[in-house]
């Protein structure tokens, strides 16, 4: 595992020169090219989330700089083709977060790729619905029992999503009652770890902020 995890590691700037090099050439990329990259960067997403602390570890600094690269690479990716990216992310997130057997890292690498997903189409959040990013934010919307909420880090990106998101609550404000729910119940406030109420009462106050007008009678 660790020699695996090392490759990996090793491989992912080479991964990272190819895709600007499709992006720069388009006409060089295909589906099951992309299909198959793609494939690449949830595998390492799903690692990183699921086996932190186990296998291949850098410093701080190198541990950084490896998830600065995947995200790229991602976001790279997305921007290649945002309908095929998006329509993954949406199969795994409608596989995930509707199943009793989805294992804590199965929830982290699909939340992840769909808070990527914002960063990498940012003019979709400007759209009717957020356009091609409207489909994976209303499954993720409307699946507001997330699985393993009560783990920190999986309780945080679910309340980060909705802030991300707010845009389609405001558009589709049948969704908020549930979402401040998340907020106010054990998947936030009541959270038993004091760094996650603390940062539940922060985006809380950012969604609020954001879908006042929606808030109000």
């Amino acid at each position: 595992q660790h020699a695996s995890e090392e490759v990996a590691y090793k491989a992912l700037p080479t991964i990272g020169l190819y895709v600007n090099f499709l992006r720069t050439n388009e006409r060089a990329c295909d589906a099951h090219q992309m299909s198959s990259l793609l494939q690449v960067v949830y595998q390492r997403l799903h690692h990183k989330a699921g086996e932190c602390g186990e296998g291949f570890q850098e410093d701080d600094d190198e541990e950084a700089i490896f998830e600065r690269e995947l995200f790229h690479i991602f976001r790279s990716l997305a921007k290649l083709s945002p309908g095929l990216v998006m329509s993954a992310i949406s199969d795994r997130l409608q596989s995930v977060l509707n199943s009793q057997n989805a294992t804590r890292s199965d929830v982290d690498s699909a939340l992840t790729m769909l808070m990527q997903a914002g960063e990498a189409l940012p003019n979709h959040m400007r759209e009717r619905d957020l356009g091609l990013l409207g489909g994976p934010v209303s499954i993720f919307f409307n699946a507001q029992n997330v699985a393993y909420h009560q783990h920190g880090r999986i309780a945080e990106i679910n309340m980060e999503l909705c802030v991300r998101y707010s845009e389609y609550l405001k558009q589709n404000p049948s969704f908020l009652p549930k979402v401040m729910l998340c907020f106010l119940d054990q998947r936030g406030l009541r959270h038993p770890a004091i760094s996650v109420q603390s940062r539940a009462s922060y985006l809380l106050t950012r969604l609020a902020k954001a879908v006042r007008q929606q808030l109000l009678p």
